[in-house]
């Protein structure tokens, strides 16, 4: 996806306070509430802005973004974020991609992937020193990606349903950011809801209550996670709004939009016991 191409939306300090829990400074502000990273590059020749010592890029195709890691003196180390960044595909951190084009604005271009392994490169640093420096590239998250997602978390399957539950809850603000942005292309849908909502319809459709049609590959009873309102329409990705149907009635509720089959959806939601504590 090209980044140029995207409508821009803008941001200020409180907002990613508020959405996402992380500090108020920093070019990679982690959330542990949260668990996302934001990765902030600053817009060149913007006067109201300091300096900034990194490098960042773009490649020919304005489709990859190369993101310098942290520490502005010497010889930058693979500790704190810059070792959380490298082992994106080994833990279970969302990563959101900003610009700030001005003091209190930034602009949110949306969840991005580690694209490949991190270069070494030598940038001055904030005392015109020559050191090296990590560069990360990041592809913007497209539809073929949740897959990816969901592989990238391949502990999902280990986690107990309190385990789910924290991390679904942990997640709430991201969802009400989306909604609020109506964002459903730019943050891919939360690999926990999926999980979750098939753990909780326990192997039965919540709409049909037969059997899942048959056994997956991982061994699990086949069932499709749908939201009963929308995502396309401004639903939240949240369990609230997520129940496993079998692939027949999943269908059956895009094509009908019967009214009844909604309302079964939304009491056997409600029947969800979705306290972190149980």
């Amino acid at each position: 996806m090209n980044f140029n191409k995207m409508e821009p939306i803008v941001l200020s300090s409180s907002d990613l306070y508020e959405y996402f829990q992380c500090a108020n400074e920093g070019g990679m502000r982690y959330s542990s509430k949260t668990d996302t990273l934001l990765l902030i590059t600053k817009s060149s020749g913007t006067s109201s802005l300091k300096k900034n010592f990194y490098a960042d890029k773009w490649d020919e195709t304005h489709s990859r973004f190369y993101f310098t890691g942290e520490g502005r003196i010497g010889d930058q180390k693979l500790t704190r974020q810059n070792k959380r960044l490298a082992e994106y595909l080994t833990n279970t951190t969302r990563l959101l991609l900003f610009e700030q084009n001005a003091a209190n604005s930034y602009i949110f271009y949306g969840e991005v992937i580690l694209d490949g392994n991190f270069e070494k490169s030598m940038q001055p640093d904030s005392n015109g020193q020559m050191r090296m420096v990590y560069l990360f590239p990041l592809k913007i998250i497209g539809n073929m990606d949740q897959d990816f997602l969901i592989k990238k978390q391949g502990n999902i399957n280990l986690l107990s349903i309190h385990e789910l539950k924290k991390k679904v809850s942990q997640e709430s603000d991201i969802s009400k950011f989306i909604k609020q942005k109506k964002l459903p292309q730019r943050i891919a849908r939360s690999p926990y809801v999926v999980e979750l909502a098939r753990r909780l319809a326990d192997g039965i459709c919540q709409l049909c209550k037969k059997n899942a049609p048959f056994i997956s590959k991982d061994n699990k009873p086949f069932l499709e996670v749908h939201h009963n309102e929308w995502l396309s329409e401004g639903g939240s990705d949240i369990i609230e709004n997520a129940i496993a149907l079998c692939p027949n009635c999943h269908r059956k509720i895009h094509n009908l939009r019967d009214q009844k089959d909604i309302d079964i959806c939304k009491k056997s939601i409600e029947s969800y016991n979705l306290s972190s504590n149980s």
